[in-house]
């Protein structure tokens, strides 16, 4: 069975000294929410660490680097908004 999701890849965490034990600059992460009744996120959540996924390529049209001219932004965001945001606030 083949199911698509759009998932967007997240930091590690928001700040460098709560990063996940054991993690490495070549990993993928994640913010998914398991929805017991859902299509995808069970079989998610019950992989185990280190199995390999395939993966397509992001097909977004958001571009963090458009906002490098401002010195000041405000962002308000709920759920998987959250996302995009947190390549702004990275930069």
């Amino acid at each position: 069975m083949e199911i698509s999701r759009p998932y967007t890849p997240v930091p590690p965490s928001l700040h460098p000294d709560y990063q996940a034990p054991g993690y490495k600059s070549n990993c993928l992460c994640l913010m998914i929410k398991k929805y017991n009744d859902g299509a995808l996120s069970p079989s998610i959540a019950a992989l185990e660490q280190g199995k390999c996924l395939s993966l397509s390529n992001s097909m977004g049209t958001f571009v963090a680097e458009s906002f490098d001219n401002y010195t000041s932004i405000h962002m308000l965001a709920a759920g998987t908004g959250l996302t995009p945001m947190l390549g702004i606030i990275h930069r």
